[in-house]
């Protein structure tokens, strides 16, 4: 170690114990040292060179042990040198770098804010869908972030005037903007194409000169003009717009003022729609309205004729051949007997034909009105009514809890004891009528009529027989007036239960429906609102 360095190693008299190895890469340190021990480290800087020493106990034979370190100037000023030269190049490569790092931070940091004040630019001009597609990070970075998000909720709740404009060409109404002079300042393509104007002959004008015949302008201005001014909005006003060629048009008028506050007024937005159409419509359901009255009063009419004027002739067709039977019997003899008994049973036949027809008509002009009506003791009613014919039968009639409804207490009746009946009637030979009634929740099965809602209450009251059912192709035939499936020598009545039925069901806001098959019974499902805006309390 002492050999390759230059450190001298004395004792406590001064003699050199050990000498560096180069001579040529030290000095003498000697003339330079205190001849008194040092108890800490010396460093002096000279002439010659650079000397370090410090006095060290370490040796038992001595008192001190003086180790010094000597590097003569020349071998300073050259490690010098190389310094100088290793830290220029330093210097210039840092400089090198830090412009690169600058340059790479300015394209960095200035593209970014570039690209956000063209995005910027954009959006003043209405470009609500301006969105930055840069790669960047940090506070740039939140920066384009934040300005993408608020270009997109922008673009979700502001609409641009294009968009306006598209909106309001594409309107089948007239749309005329006021200003709070009473200038026309928009208006779109409808408004022109119904007017027969251009749209630089209305801009500007006056809209009382341009849009209201003269002889109505009064009553305009006191039923449109000053009621919207006072009340800030009115809804389908009906008014006349006037064309270009002097044609009066029926227009249906709303209004709404523009304004910031409650006192600010800008203006008038007027939007009309043109009613020839609905008014000619108008006139003609009038017109129908009046015949179906008419219509009406002849079917009251002829319910009136039904009941007494045809009636009177049958009661006396029967009433003289009673007599002729009683009177003349055994002079008419058998065959004469025979034919007189076949015109009382017609006579009869007719008779039965006249009361239904009259039921039937009678219907929606002779009802009562609705009250709370509990099916299930209007049920047992009809039962204890159809008690002999059940009884003669042997059949069996079941019904579960059935609910309370508004209804016409008589028409429900007459109802349920058409259907029972019914199910009594049509039975096979072989078996015991069974009649089973019930009420379901309605299944929405078939739809609704449109007069029907949801909105009442629906239940389903379900009457389902053992007997001889029918073909499911005749189930809309059999709902029809004066319509049979089987001929009278088979089973009694007039065709007319059935479609009384429906009548019934129809007026109560319901419908009535069949399920059959032959030899496998029927159901028959009457839907009915369970509750009536106009019953009585």
């Amino acid at each position: 170690m002492f050999g390759e360095n230059p450190i001298w190693v004395f004792g406590s008299d001064g003699q050199v114990l050990k000498r560096p190895g180069k001579h040529e890469a030290v000095f003498d340190p000697r003339p330079y040292m205190s001849k008194e021990p040092k108890g800490s480290s010396t460093f002096l800087s000279l002439k010659d060179g650079m000397l370090v020493y410090q006095d060290l106990s370490i040796v038992p034979s001595m008192p001190f042990v003086r180790i010094a370190i000597s590097i003569p100037s020349r071998l300073l000023l050259g490690d010098l040198s190389h310094a100088l030269n290793f830290f220029s190049l330093i210097f210039l490569l840092s400089i090198v770098i830090t412009t690169l790092i600058a340059f790479y931070l300015s394209r960095c940091l200035s593209r970014p804010v570039i690209e956000l004040a063209r995005a910027a630019e954009g959006f003043s001009k209405g470009e609500l869908s301006t969105q930055v597609k840069i790669k960047t990070t940090g506070e740039i970075k939140l920066l384009v972030d934040s300005f993408n998000q608020i270009s997109r909720n922008l673009e979700k709740t502001t609409v641009s005037r294009d968009y306006v404009e598209e909106i309001l060409e594409s309107m089948h109404e007239s749309l005329v903007v006021v200003s709070a002079e009473g200038n026309i300042q928009t208006v779109n393509k409808a408004t022109c194409a119904l007017l027969g104007y251009e749209e630089k002959e209305l801009i500007g004008r006056p809209m009382e000169d341009m849009l209201f015949p003269k002889h109505s302008f009064v009553s305009i201005k006191v039923e449109v003009l000053e009621k919207i001014s006072r009340e800030r909005v009115i809804n389908n006003i009906q008014t006349c717009y006037l064309t270009k060629d002097g044609r009066e048009i029926p227009m249906l008028f709303s209004g709404s003022v523009m304004s910031e506050g409650k006192s600010d007024f800008h203006g008038i937005i007027c939007i009309a729609v043109d009613i020839t159409d609905r008014n000619r419509a108008d006139v003609e359901l009038k017109r129908f309205s009046d015949q179906l009255e008419r219509s009406n009063k002849e079917l009251q009419d002829f319910t009136h004729i039904a009941s007494h004027d045809l009636q009177e002739p049958l009661r006396k067709v029967s009433a003289f051949g009673d007599r002729l039977k009683t009177r003349c019997g055994e002079a008419l003899g058998d065959q004469g007997n025979d034919y007189l008994e076949r015109m009382q049973n017609a006579v009869e036949r007719m008779r039965t034909l006249i009361n239904g027809l009259l039921t039937f008509s009678q219907v929606n002009t002779k009802g009562q009105p609705f009250f709370q009506v509990d099916l299930g003791r209007v049920t047992q009613e009809v039962i204890s009514d159809l008690e002999v014919r059940i009884e003669e039968s042997g059949g069996r009639v079941e019904v579960d809890e059935l609910p309370t409804i508004d209804a016409d207490p008589l028409q429900m009746r007459q109802l349920l004891q058409n259907l029972i009946g019914n199910a009594l009637k049509f039975q096979r030979k072989e078996d015991r009528p069974l009649v089973k009634i019930k009420a379901e929740p309605f299944n929405g099965q078939g739809g609704l009529p449109n007069e029907m809602s949801h909105d009442n209450g629906l239940c389903t009251i379900t009457v389902h027989d053992n007997g001889i059912g029918f073909d499911d192709k005749h189930v809309d035939r059999i709902f029809g007036v004066f319509q049979r499936l089987h001929g009278r020598s088979e089973y009694e009545g007039t065709g007319i239960g059935l479609s009384v039925c429906k009548k019934i069901a129809e007026r109560h806001g319901g419908m009535i429906k069949a399920e059959s098959a032959p030899g496998k019974g029927t159901k028959f499902m009457v839907t009915l609102q369970t509750t009536q805006p106009n019953r009585v309390a």
